[in-house]
C-alpha cells in the first residue's frame, strides 16, 4: 500500500499501438469519468505516474503513455516535439472527447505543442511544473551517449532525479527508477534515448504558444526550481493570456513523484 492507504500499481503499460511506424506502449484504467491522458516528461516514463493513477482512475478514465525513445516504446532515428504531440493524441483518442491532457516537465511542453495541432481535438492542458526555459542537461544526456552499469543494483545506486532535490516518498522514487532500466548485451542501461534531449527546446514549442485556443491551467510544486513565480509570469506572456495557477504544497519539480494524491485530487477538480 502507498501513503495514505493507497492501493500500489506495479505495472502501468499493457497495450502497444503503432504511431508514425514506431510502436508505442500505453496503459488505461479507470471504467468511468471524463478522460485524461498523462505525458511523462524528458528521460522519463510513465512510470512517474505510478502514484498518481490509482486515485485519479477512481473517478477518471485515464491513460499514460511512454514517448517515443523512452520507457517501453520503441525508438526512432529521428525525434520531434510535433510526433510525441502526435503519440499523446493518438493515445487521447482511444478513450472519446472531450481530450485532457497532463504533462509534467517536458510532457507539458509536448501538450502545449499537441493543443496547437490539434485544436479540433484537445479540450484542456494542465501544465505540471514546465520548464520555461528548459533546465540544463546532463553532459551524458546532451552527447548522446548511454551508460552501462554491470549489476542493476549499481545503476540504482546511481540514479538521481534532475534538477536534483528531496525526496519524498523514497519507495515511490525507487519503483520509478526499476522502471527505468533494462539488461542488455552490455549490461543494465537506462531505457530512453540519450538522442531524445533539446527536442522541445524553446526554440521549437514557443513559436506553438500563440496557437493554443483551449483551456490552460498550472499545476506547480510550492518548492521547485523549475517553474518559479517568475517563469509562470514568462509563460503568461508568452501565451498572450491570463491562466489559473495551482501550487501543491510540499512539491519540487517532480510533482508526480512528490505530492501524487495531492495531484491527482487537482488534476480531478479540474476535469
Amino acid at each position: 500500500m502507498e501513503r495514505g492507504g493507497m492501493m500500489a500499481v506495479e505495472t502501468l503499460l499493457d497495450e502497444r499501438l503503432l504511431v508514425g511506424g514506431c510502436e508505442i506502449a500505453w496503459g488505461s484504467w479507470g471504467d468511468f469519468g471524463p478522460p485524461v491522458t498523462l505525458i511523462h516528461g524528458a528521460g522519463a516514463h510513465s512510470g512517474w505516474w505510478l502514484g498518481v493513477v490509482p486515485e485519479l482512475a477512481r473517478t477518471h478514465r485515464v491513460a499514460a503513455l511512454d514517448l517515443s525513445g523512452h520507457g517501453d516504446s520503441g525508438w526512432r532515428d529521428r525525434y520531434r516535439a510535433e510526433q510525441w504531440a502526435a503519440e499523446a493524441v493518438e493515445v487521447a483518442s482511444r478513450h472519446g472527447a472531450p481530450h485532457v491532457l497532463v504533462g509534467h516537465s517536458a510532457g507539458a511542453r509536448i501538450a502545449l505543442v499537441a493543443a496547437a495541432l490539434y485544436p479540433d481535438s484537445i479540450h484542456k492542458v494542465l501544465l505540471v511544473d514546465p520548464p520555461v526555459p528548459p533546465t540544463p542537461r546532463s553532459a551524458d544526456r546532451a552527447s548522446g551517449r548511454r551508460r552501462w552499469y554491470p549489476s542493476r543494483q549499481a545503476a540504482l545506486e546511481s540514479f538521481g532525479l534532475l534538477p536534483p532535490q528531496p525526496v519524498a516518498d523514497p519507495g515511490l522514487v525507487h519503483r520509478a527508477a526499476l522502471h527505468s532500466l533494462r539488461e542488455e548485451e552490455h549490461g543494465w542501461t537506462w531505457k530512453f534515448d540519450p538522442r531524445t534531449f533539446g527536442h522541445v527546446a524553446d526554440a521549437v514549442v514557443v513559436p506553438y504558444l500563440p496557437e493554443v485556443r483551449c483551456d490552460v491551467v498550472l499545476i506547480r510544486g510550492e518548492h521547485t526550481s523549475v517553474t518559479t513565480p517568475e517563469k509562470a509570469g514568462a509563460l503568461r506572456a508568452l501565451l498572450g493570456r491570463t491562466f489559473p495557477e495551482i501550487v501543491i504544497p510540499g512539491a519540487h519539480h517532480h510533482v508526480p513523484l512528490d505530492e501524487p494524491q495531492r495531484l491527482a485530487a487537482a488534476i480531478a477538480a479540474l476535469v
